[in-house]
């Protein structure tokens, strides 16, 4: 299978390509996506709910891709830069060349 477009994002070094989100991953996140933007959240569950968010974005192009990978990838600085670009990468055109994103190099 070859890797839909979208958007490259730096993560630990390694480059992925981020394709926009299918209807199946939006439902499959909606709990994860609605607790990144809770106020209540606790910082572990917010933590959790994005290195799933990550993960889940990242599928389509890497499915043998675990959770664990993710979480070993991701650190708090750059999950900070991550997960606005795999928020873009959602509505990202299929159709397009890929986009470039750098998460590992973009300044906070």
């Amino acid at each position: 299978m070859s890797a839909l477009d979208g958007v490259k994002v730096d993560i630990g070094g390694t480059v992925f390509i981020v394709p926009p989100m299918n209807i199946g991953t939006f439902k499959r996140t909606k709990a994860d996506r609605a607790a990144l933007g809770d106020p209540q959240t606790t910082e572990d569950d917010r933590i959790d709910a994005a290195v799933r968010v990550v993960h889940a974005s990242l599928l389509r192009n890497y499915p043998d891709l675990t959770i664990a990978e993710v979480e070993n990838l991701l650190t708090f600085a750059n999950l900070r830069r991550v997960l606005p670009d795999v928020v873009a990468a959602w509505s990202a055109s299929e159709d397009s060349d890929p986009g470039k994103a750098t998460a590992e190099t973009r300044s906070t």
